[in-house]
């Protein structure tokens, strides 16, 4: 596996072609016998009977496979769409392998998202797609600054990235800057203000923070585009800043109304960056629902939710599929029966503005009842 080497023409008009680095920097020696025995050994690890007991080669095998294992397995995100938080991690205890999708390179900015239902892997577009386009998923949490990225990728996979994401963070975002936003805003979650103000000054100081950034000289070679908008790729560097403000401001029991106005409105900022960054994934579901969650908490009234609410049910159904009905499974536990029958309302209206160009129910053979 290897990254995506992308960048910009001096233009900033036309993207260079993505390609494989195995294909651009070496050619591959080793024979594809090599391959299907270093698999089926790794295919052995379900039945450890199976597996060679000894002999001269057992070093180099055991090598062979901790390398397998270390660069192509795929953990389980730690996200939870049914709780008013986001929680964004990979549970390294539990990873699995799967062939085909071991092939995908890695970009901070992936066309395709997966979703692990028990055993199978689902892997699809993330956006519309071109015709031959490279795909390209995230080896690592992408919702953080630049160098916090490459750092992980270097240590864990051993190469630098240099997608457009990448490169356009570090030349023009001050990552000391950043850094420091990043620090005040965890100094400032664990005793948050009364009204919030000062929290949104923290928000509009990374906006500002950005907006100099694209206004400047260095800034001419880069031409936004309705596909990845350069002013939110930049904003997912201060995620956790908003991941940290946002449920902060939230939190006990007696949060105070300009407060919950203020925790909407960073929920609301942190989605439209997610959206940009990671369309159509389970971070931007579980995103959709605190929105959602939080609309509820200020208005205590699900009909006056109706915005957050529409956003909540097709972020779940671009993740998962299934409509309205995988949504309330999913949340049955968190939200009010109130709030589950006004979806079913709200799903079908909807529907009937935009129906969707095809259906896409759950994957059949799973029980999504039990999946709580």
């Amino acid at each position: 596996m290897s990254g995506v080497q992308g960048g910009k023409q001096a233009s900033g008009r036309e993207s260079l072609v993505q390609q494989h680095a195995v294909l651009q920097k070496r050619k591959r020696t080793r024979p594809a016998a090599f391959w299907n025995s270093g698999w089926s050994k790794v295919s052995a690890l379900a039945n450890p009977d199976a597996l060679p007991s000894g002999g001269q080669d057992k070093e180099e095998e055991i090598q062979e496979l901790d390398e397998i294992l270390k660069f192509n397995q795929i953990a389980l995100s730690d996200i939870d769409s049914s709780e008013a938080q986001v929680r964004v991690n990979s549970d390294s205890q539990r990873s699995g392998l799967w062939l085909l999708a071991s092939f995908i390179n890695h970009s901070c900015c992936p066309n395709v998202q997966r979703v692990i239902l028990h055993d199978r892997m689902v892997v699809r577009a993330a956006q519309d797609l071109q015709a031959g386009e490279e795909l390209v998923d995230s080896y690592v949490q992408v919702l953080q600054p630049v160098h916090r990225r490459r750092s992980e990728l270097e240590r864990s996979y051993r190469f630098r990235c240099n997608c457009d994401r990448c490169v356009l963070e570090s030349e023009l975002l001050d990552g000391q800057k950043v850094q420091a936003l990043l620090e005040r805003a965890a100094g400032m979650a664990g005793r948050p203000s009364a009204d919030g103000v000062a929290e949104w000054h923290l928000v509009e100081a990374a906006e500002t923070l950005v907006a100099a950034a694209l206004s400047g000289a260095g800034a001419t070679a880069w031409a936004a585009d309705d596909k990845s908008p350069a002013q939110e790729l930049l904003l997912a560097s201060f995620s956790p800043l908003f991941r940290t403000l946002a449920p902060a401001l939230q939190s006990g029991f007696a949060a105070s109304s300009a407060r919950l106005h203020v925790a909407l409105r960073v929920w609301q900022r942190f989605h439209d960056v997610v959206a940009a960054v990671l369309p159509g994934s389970e971070v931007l579901c579980a995103v959709s629902s605190s929105l959602f969650c939080t609309a509820l908490l200020l208005r205590q009234n699900p009909g006056a939710c109706r915005q957050e609410l529409a956003i909540a049910l097709w972020a779940c159904h671009q993740a998962y599929g299934g409509g309205v009905k995988v949504w309330q499974i999913w949340h049955r536990k968190l939200f009010p029966p109130a709030a589950l029958r006004a979806a079913e309302v709200v799903w079908h209206e909807e529907l009937a503005r935009h129906p969707p160009a095809s259906a896409t129910p759950p994957l059949p053979g799973i029980d999504l009842h039990a999946m709580d």
